[in-house]
This record gives C-alpha cells, structure tokens and sequence, in this order.
C-alpha cells in the first residue's frame, strides 16, 4: 500500500475530534482560549524583541486536548501505530502539533478559514519557542538584539510585518493557503507529517536568518545603547554583563520548569531530604499547582532568589556559584533568616499563597494547618526551586 493513502491517524482519531468540535461550546471555548494566550503574550507578540522568550506550558497545550476530546497518549501511540510515520519521528508523531493539524482541518472543511488560521497560529507558537531555543540557546542579549532589529533590511519578513506574531501568521498561513491546502483536506499520514515539517521548517529559517544576523553583531560588539540605562559606557558595559547573564540563567530555568517541571531525583527527592516532614504525595501536586495556577510567578521567584545571592549575599558571590553547593548553601539560609528585606519579604509571601492555592484546589485538609506543617512545605517549594536552579545552569 502506497504510503500516502495511509489514514491510520485521521481514521483513529479524526471522528472524535468532529463529534467534540461540532458543539459549538468548544468551538467557542477554543477561539477564547487562543484569543486570551496572544492577548496575555502580547508584550511579545506584538513586538519584534527576540531577546524574549515566549513561554507555552502544558496547560496551554491542553486547551486543544479538551475541546476535541483527544487524549495525547493516545494520539501519539495512533501516530506511532501507521506504516507511514516513524516512531522516531518527533514532530510527526507529536499530539499536540497532530491535534492541532486535525481541528484546522475540521475547519477548512467547514470553510471557517478565521478558525482554521487561529489554531494552526497558535500551534505554530511552540513551533517558533522551539526554533528559537534552537537558533538561541541562551536568551540573546536585549541591546544586541534591539540593534539586529533595527539594522535588518526589508528583504526580512519581520521587518515588512513589524510584529512576531505578524511574521509567524504570515509565515503559516501562507502555506497553508497555498502549497498545503489540499494536503490538509486530505490530511492521510504521510500529509501530516509532511506539513509539520514544512511548517517548522519556514519558522526555524525565518529565525535562523535572524540570528546570523545578530551573531554577526554580537562578535562585532555592535548594540543598540540606551541612554537612559547609564551615563558611563564602561558601567554600562559591566551591569549589562551580570544583568544579561542572570536574565539568561532566569529564562533558562523559567523555560525548564513550565515545559518539564520538577525532576524528582534531582530536585523533589533532595528537596525532602533536606525538610523534614514533608512527603512527594504533598510536594508533587503543590509544585504542579504552581505551573498550572501560577505560572506568571514563576519568574520573578527565580529573578529574587539570584537577586539576594547575586547583589545582597555575601561579598564575592557571582553568577559561576550559582551552580555550586555555596549557593545552596547560602540561600537555604537566607530563607531561614528574620530579614525584613524587600526581596525576601516577597519570596515568603509567594511561597504562602502557593500554599493557599494548592489549599482551595485540593482542599483545606490537604496539608496540616500547623504552623510546623506549613513552614515545612513551603521550604521545601523553595528548596526545590534552588536545585533546579543549580541543575539548569550546569
């Protein structure tokens, strides 16, 4: 059998998804859905500042699980299952980007091409972090980047757009419209995977056109200097150093955690060692609570914890401990001191209202209200925040 008449995925999983989009409550839930992800990430979106990462958990994933009744695990044990896709495969046997592949087509059959565009848009947002994170390991340097940008002709196409999210629309759409549109309608197997790959293809070379440009600058010493930032060109040069340096490691760990959590051998488990009482049963769900219900925090947690180290810790702390026993060490005890200080206040206040939340989702008995109960999970977050903190910088 030829492979391209292989339907094993639509087959499998193409009439549950068109049972669960047929009600229009889904369709709806959808489309605000997708709306409220590029509103909230519109200070990305809408800008052209690559020197930020654009952050899509997997609650944001599960948005598309919920309105077409698929289930990952299954999608992707189909996916693997059809004689046109090999189980090595990453992209085309992916659930989230299949499930997307397979509701666009629900809507271009529909002729709903605004749904249609919407969803392959917001699929092909982790298509673009992932081409980003590929073309930029670290998270590039703000003025470096600012610099490439306002120094690219208009042969670029973000250039010609003026947003990310013009540049990514421009980018899918097109293809979909064009080269795609009867492959999606047909949708068999070896399509599917043939328009994941196309369309992370024209993502990553939109970027990786990008980020030669601003390697160049980057080795070149060209950025864009704010004045506003210093007066001394000199300080400037080593606050942004340090600063570019905890901005990258913040990323770096805020990215980890949305997109894999905690490591329990590596965080979770020495987490308990180190507190006394607490247990995974308790730990597990309040960590997940936190990249659920809270994710915006997630961020700033991590800025505090380097920022006491980094600028209020002992004389001679800098950015290569962070990855050693000393700052463990260090920050462990700066959270059991009694300071007053600004940064610390508000570490102990988002830890409480970690506490609090994962109270009202799972239930007030679900932790002791005991003062020494308390206490202990809410240095165990923090310690779990600490080794990741050292793992993801190694």
């Amino acid at each position: 059998m030829e492979h391209n008449t292989e339907y094993t995925i639509l087959n499998a999983l193409y009439p549950i998804l068109e049972e669960n989009l047929s009600d229009q409550s889904n369709v709806k839930k959808l489309m605000m859905g997708i709306k409220k992800y590029a509103d909230s990430h519109s200070d990305i979106l809408l800008s052209v500042d690559m020197s930020k990462r654009l952050l899509f958990s997997e609650k944001d994933k599960n948005l598309i699980y919920e309105v077409t009744g698929l289930d990952q695990n299954n999608v992707t044990k189909t996916a693997k299952s059809s004689p046109a896709i090999k189980s090595t495969w990453k992209i085309a046997t992916n659930p989230f980007y299949i499930s997307c592949l397979l509701a666009a087509r629900f809507f271009e059959l529909k002729n709903k091409k605004a749904e249609m565009g919407a969803v392959i848009v917001y699929m092909s947002y982790v298509l673009y972090t992932s081409s980003l994170k590929s073309s930029f390991p670290y998270a590039p340097n703000k003025q470096i980047m600012d610099y490439t940008m306002n120094n690219l002709s208009n042969r670029y196409l973000i250039k010609q757009v003026g947003t990310i999210q013009g540049m990514i629309e421009h980018t899918v759409i097109n293809a979909i419209n064009g080269r795609y549109e009867k492959d999606l309608q047909d949708c068999s197997d070896i399509f599917i995977k043939d328009i994941l790959s196309a369309l992370e293809t024209r993502i990553s070379s939109v970027i990786k056109y990008i980020a030669a440009e601003y390697y160049k600058n980057h080795k070149s010493g060209e950025y864009l200097f704010h004045e506003e930032d210093s007066e001394d060109e000199n300080n400037y040069h080593l606050s942004d150093n340090i600063s570019f340096k905890i901005d990258r490691i913040v990323n770096l760990v805020t990215a980890s955690i949305i997109s894999e959590g905690f490591d329990y051998s590596k965080c979770v488990r020495r987490a308990i060692n180190l507190n006394s009482g607490a247990s995974n049963k308790k730990l597990e769900p309040m960590l997940r609570t936190i990249i659920e219900d809270d994710m915006e925090e997630i961020k700033p947690m991590i800025s505090d914890i380097l920022t006491l180290f980094i600028y209020k810790g002992s004389p001679g702390n800098n950015i290569n401990d962070i990855k050693t026993m000393r700052f463990v060490s260090e920050a462990l005890q700066v959270y059991k001191s009694n300071s007053q200080d600004e940064v610390t206040t508000r570490i102990k206040v988002r830890l409480k209202h970690w506490i609090d939340i994962t109270a009202e989702k799972y239930g007030r008995n679900f932790i002791s209200k005991g003062k020494t109960s308390l206490d202990t999970y809410r240095r165990a977050i923090y310690t779990c925040f600490i080794f990741k903190i050292v793992e993801t910088s190694k």
